[in-house]
């Protein structure tokens, strides 16, 4: 992991001599993907560092990026949004916790009339429980708790924790994603027949492995890449709509990457553990959510 660390060192050389902050205090946590995962949860009250989000109009960044610093996709069109209340149940492992994280602030900042409720979990995965209950049962127990939600947003990027244990399901086998798209279908199903908008979340990219000896972070690399595929279906084969979480990550590349430059400067996106979210990453996929939950309340 040499080179890679040296990659994130040089972007933090670059950051400073380009005056730009990570937003410390915000979401954190350590590498949610794969088997053996021990996370924070994440911070669900916004501290004073919070990122003001965009403004709704998509900005047009007229300074390009320096030399070698990867350029960010343009904010997504501020679709009109018709009038009434929504509440919008976020579902899903740590990613979706920070994305949670600012949702609340973004909705309100665009004048959105909805309330947002936190289902998430750090190191969730559809294979394993969720605080001692099934994803299914537990999606059917935060709706109980939350009568009045109509649209809930999915997003789990892989992890697999006791179900893949000693003696459990292979990690990164036919059985396992045929296991995890059985919860995955069902989860929307479940959703879907009870009249609810149901949004699910493209998982933004993972770093790419650069040491081939690191086995596990390589097996779970290959998970999150192949479930990214698997949520890019789902608009087509389950009928919901789709957060494009990897865009809002992604440089214009589509490769993942620490910090973005965009609105004329180099922002922070991913934390330190190059999973993770910053405060500005946080933002990001809420602003591509928004953008989900307009199209799918408009239909």
């Amino acid at each position: 992991m040499r080179s890679r660390r040296f990659a994130v060192l040089l972007l933090a050389t670059l950051l400073a001599a380009v005056g730009c902050t990570s937003g410390d205090g915000g979401p954190t946590g350590r590498r949610t993907l794969g088997t053996t995962t021990t996370t924070a949860a994440p911070t669900t009250t916004a501290p004073t560092t919070t990122t003001v989000p965009p403004p709704p109009a998509p900005t047009t960044t007229t300074v390009p990026p320096p030399p070698g610093i990867p350029a960010g996709n343009p904010w997504p069109d501020a679709l009109p949004i018709a009038p009434g209340h929504h509440a919008v149940l976020v579902m899903g492992d740590s990613i979706a916790g920070q994305t949670y994280w600012s949702l609340p602030d973004v909705l309100a900042y665009r004048g959105i009339d909805a309330v947002a409720y936190n289902a998430t979990m750090p190191t969730a995965g559809l294979l394993d429980l969720m605080y001692g209950l099934t994803p299914p049962d537990f999606l059917a127990a935060q709706l109980s708790a939350h009568p009045d939600v109509d649209t809930v947003v999915f997003e789990f990027a892989g992890a697999c924790a006791a179900a893949c244990g000693p003696g459990g399901v292979e990690y990164n086998s036919a059985d396992f994603f045929a296991r995890w798209q059985a919860v995955a279908h069902q989860l929307m199903a479940d959703a879907k027949a009870r009249g609810l908008h149901v949004i699910w979340a493209i998982s933004p990219p993972p770093p790419v492995p650069d040491d081939p000896s690191d086995a596990h972070f390589v097996r779970a690399t290959q998970v999150a890449v192949a479930l990214i595929q698997y949520d890019r279906q789902y608009p087509a084969t389950e009928g919901v709509v789709a957060a494009d979480w990897y865009t809002a990550l992604a440089d214009t590349a589509g490769l993942w990457q620490p910090g973005l430059w965009y609105d004329g400067a180099l922002h922070v996106v991913r934390a330190d553990d190059l999973v993770h979210l910053t405060p500005e990453g946080s933002v990001r996929t809420s602003t591509w959510t928004i953008t989900a939950l307009a199209d799918s309340w408009a239909k």
